[in-house]
């Protein structure tokens, strides 16, 4: 369903889970949720860490995100436990230049925001930032944001086949997890001339498709039961772990895997 998503230049991926938005939105609106995805457990070169991005998902191809924001009425919130996050000393706001990844190899770990990262390796990444954008971790910013110049083409912000565009890759230190996330976004739905604003998307970034069925932030025998209860089922309700729309062994075994470990954890 990732489909594209990671190029080589980026590891090998772990698809983690995803974290719907607590705000529902329109009927019939484009944008659907945030996805957190764990990128890579053990990053060359940075022993203990351990990197995530996060994704908007679109439902329809036309569409485009055109910024991601904080403001008076969408605080932006991105933190870590520990307060912080890994930052490249070659590494800036926006994505680095994957040419430099051969001689710099923590340099493609770095955190960064972008509006849906270059198509390809030697595209530079187009996204800009405000000149008030600070450095992460943000509490409350109000005064914030990152965003495709309107004199630049959207087609970098345009969705990936899966529907995805991504906001943010955040790598975190040894010992640290991710803390909050509260973001507005502002996007273009397909065919439409004017831009739609969603305040306050606040993902769980906790992914419960790592095990964590029932949401207690542990991976137990609870989990274990309801996949058990719920075999063969799909739908609401149903304990789709792995989200492929059907509970089944590949559920039974993310859930073993995962055992005693917090959701999401490397």
């Amino acid at each position: 369903m990732l489909r594209n998503i990671f190029r080589p230049l980026w590891g090998t991926s772990i698809i983690a889970g995803f974290a719907c938005a607590c705000i529902a939105p329109e009927a019939g609106a484009a944008f659907t949720n945030l996805w957190l995805v764990n990128t890579n457990c053990q990053p060359a070169g940075l022993p203990g860490h351990h990197t995530w991005r996060i994704y908007a998902h679109f439902n329809n191809p036309g569409d485009r995100l055109v910024s991601v924001f904080g403001s008076p009425t969408s605080p932006a919130t991105i933190t870590s436990t520990t307060g912080g996050f890994y930052q490249d000393p070659l590494g800036g706001n926006t994505a680095p230049d994957g040419d430099l990844f051969a001689l710099f190899p923590t340099l493609q770990w770095d955190t960064f925001c972008t509006i849906g990262l270059a198509r390809d390796d030697d595209d530079a990444d187009e996204t800009s930032t405000t000149p008030s954008f600070p450095a992460l971790p943000v509490i409350g910013n109000t005064n914030m944001a990152w965003f495709v110049p309107p004199k630049l083409s959207l087609e970098q912000a345009a969705p990936d086949a899966g529907g995805f565009v991504l906001i943010l890759q955040l790598t975190l230190p040894p010992g640290a997890f991710l803390g909050q996330c509260h973001l507005g976004l502002q996007y273009r739905p397909a065919g439409a001339t004017s831009d739609v604003t969603v305040n306050n998307v606040s993902p769980l970034l906790l992914p419960l498709t790592a095990g964590d069925i029932n949401g207690d932030l542990q991976v137990n025998v609870n989990d274990l039961l309801l996949v058990i209860t719920t075999w063969g089922q799909s739908g609401p309700g149903a304990a789709d772990v792995n989200d492929d729309q059907i509970v089944d062994v590949n559920d039974l075994l993310l859930v073993v895997t995962h055992w005693g470990l917090p959701p999401g954890s490397c």
